[in-house]
């Protein structure tokens, strides 16, 4: 359900995810008497064999390990010195008018604690869609239907990601609002859009018509997040303006207060919706308004032009193509284990905590992330003051992600570095064959993911610890872990790998170009 205002008197703020009771009616049939059988006749009855035997699934004898959750919160201690961002230094934004509103952000945690906005990361919150359109470039049904179908899937993602702790209603503008002039008139390539620069006139023009037009119907007390959308025919905005409660260079200041929180799709994400729309774009960058980091490390972008991509790309993006806060495009869209849990939505109870050497022989029972109240949702396996490897069951989801032909159905295994800050690489897969080798899955950028899904007997070497999927049934993976006489750095490879196309065969991965075109 989309609520649907225009009028400041009359706010009317309601949950946009229904849920649907479906009854059945159930009906008993009588038997009507046979007609009288003869006593002389034969009556033959068939001989009832023995049901085949039905193969049982195995059952194991699960560790019964697990220390004080506590135990396995690593604190972050980063430290971005490019920015002031990171745990060692706070960060004050001389942009707030009043001391009140002064607020430290030590930046965006990848480790425990973790470090609030302005928004809230449970309960409500309220966006507002507000559908813009020009003299020369009218507003259509089809669009408005379009950009109400990514907002409802935007809200449903993060009532699933957080367990059902973040829910947030969705209220759409009646019509379009007329902007003065002409669409080209505010027209932002990537350098206008940003939130990162300095100074952003183009973008705080566009963001002034808005509310220009918008504010004397539209009642922002209570509005988080605003999404202004505009007619897709032509081209207002490349990739998108975006602000941050945390970081911004404009913003929308209404007649109820001001508003730093705003995502709007360009076509970046409106022209390449086979692979998810903008709807995984507001996921995303409304994930860095919450506080969840971005999931890359951007320092290797200086490496372009000095080595051949093939021999650093798995550091570039360490979580390529399982992380929606990192690769937006990607076949898997979802948040990860870890940051659920330091974001609070993954409770203590779904978390299995050991340290490294505690390790014999073990196998733990993981519940699919995405099953919303798992049993069990994660292993923390603490290396180290600064080092975990994380373990997570995962399930190919038709509801968020795209099919591939590639499995996404098993484990996956990855280390967090609380050294490591936002966009500094704080999390990498770890992959059963070979992170230097890809996987070949169309994006529409790029055609490359990292190799990282487990299935059965797939297993890593890594840290001293043998960590496997011993077993991979409906709902749950049994992962084996064991103590091991190697003991291969968790770090991975290093610049000047050569990397390339993955070519193994095997039940999770299929040869190069396979992915293309996808499966139905």
């Amino acid at each position: 359900m989309v609520t649907l205002r225009s009028q400041k008197s009359s706010p009317n703020y309601s949950w946009p995810i229904g849920l649907i009771v479906l009854s059945g009616l159930i009906a008993s049939s009588g038997c009507t008497p046979s007609p009288e059988i003869e006593t002389d006749t034969d009556i033959q009855v068939p001989k009832i064999e023995a049901a085949e035997a039905i193969e049982q699934a195995p059952t194991f004898e699960l560790s019964l390990l697990g220390e004080d959750p506590e135990v396995c919160k690593i604190v972050e201690n980063s430290f971005d010195p490019a920015t002031g961002w990171g745990r060692k230094n706070g960060f004050i934004d001389s942009r707030f008018q009043t001391a009140a509103d002064q607020k430290y952000y030590s930046g965006i945690a990848t480790a425990f604690p973790f470090n609030p906005t302005a928004l809230n990361v449970e309960g409500e919150l309220n966006v507002e869609l507000v559908l813009v359109d020009w003299e020369d470039l009218p507003g259509n049904d089809a669009d408005r239907e379009m950009y109400i179908q990514n907002v409802e899937k935007f809200a449903e993602f993060y009532w699933m990601v957080s367990e059902h702790n973040l829910q947030w209603n969705i209220h759409v503008s009646e019509g379009w609002f007329r902007l003065p002039g002409s669409y080209a008139d505010f027209y932002m390539n990537p350098d206008d859009e940003g939130q990162h620069h300095q100074f952003a006139p183009k973008k705080q023009n566009l963001y002034d018509a808005i509310t220009d037009a918008s504010d004397s119907r539209t009642d922002y007390t209570n509005v988080d997040l605003v999404i202004p959308a505009w007619p897709t025919a032509k081209t207002v905005s490349n990739q998108g303006p975006h602000e941050f409660n945390i970081r911004w260079n404009a913003a929308m200041y209404t007649d109820e207060k001001t508003i730093y929180n705003i995502a709007g799709a360009g076509d970046w994400f409106l022209k390449h919706q086979d692979y998810g729309g903008p709807w995984i774009y507001y996921v995303h960058e409304t994930g860095h308004m919450l506080g969840i980091p971005h999931q890359a490390k951007e320092d290797a972008n200086d490496l372009f032009g000095q080595y051949p991509y093939n021999e650093y790309f798995w550091l570039n993006s360490p979580f390529n193509g399982f992380e929606i806060m990192g690769g937006q495009d990607g076949a898997i869209k979802t948040i990860n284990g870890w940051l659920r849990w330091v974001a609070g939505w993954l409770d203590d109870s779904q978390v299995i905590c050991v340290t490294q050497d505690q390790i014999e022989d073990e196998i733990f029972a993981l519940h699919p992330i995405n099953d919303v109240n798992g049993e069990t949702e994660a292993l923390v396996i603490k290396l180290s003051d600064t080092m975990a490897i994380v373990v997570e069951s995962r399930r190919w989801d038709e509801r968020f992600d795209r099919a591939i032909v590639h499995s996404r159905d098993g484990i996956i295994a990855y280390t967090v570095d609380a050294t490591k800050g936002s966009s500094q690489g704080s999390q990498a897969l770890l992959s059963p064959r070979d992170i230097t080798k890809w996987l070949e899955v169309n994006h529409w950028r790029h055609s490359e993911e990292l190799d990282a899904n487990f299935c059965e007997g797939d297993f890593v070497d890594v840290a001293g610890l043998m960590i496997g999927l011993e077993s991979s049934q409906e709902g749950v993976d049994y992962v084996r872990v064991q103590k091991s006489t190697n003991n291969f750095p968790v770090d991975p490879p290093e610049i000047g790998t050569e990397g390339g196309v993955n070519r193994v065969e095997s039940t999770c991965i299929h040869g190069p170009g396979s992915d293309n075109p996808p499966r139905k």
